[in-house]
């Protein structure tokens, strides 16, 4: 299995003082992890800790497997 460390994703979305016009979902991340890194992920094992609303970066957890996960950094920008 393939491992990949210090993994960023970019995400911009369109926001009005640093609040976003809706919220990043697990669809939004899996497609931009498609389209950054060509890796597709199934958008049911992306676990967020809470709703992404703002700007900023954030840690979201992969479950891979049922003992198997990775962390990956999103970058949330306007």
């Amino acid at each position: 299995m393939k491992f990949y460390r210090h993994i960023i994703i970019h995400i911009q979305f369109q926001t009005a003082d640093g609040r976003l016009y809706g919220t990043v979902t697990n669809k939004d991340i899996a497609d931009k992890i498609a389209s950054q890194l060509g890796i597709t992920v199934d958008k049911k094992k992306i676990v967020l800790a809470d709703n992404i609303k703002r700007t900023g970066e954030y840690a979201v957890k992969l479950k891979l497997y049922p003992e198997v996960s990775a962390e990956l950094k999103i970058i949330v920008e306007a």
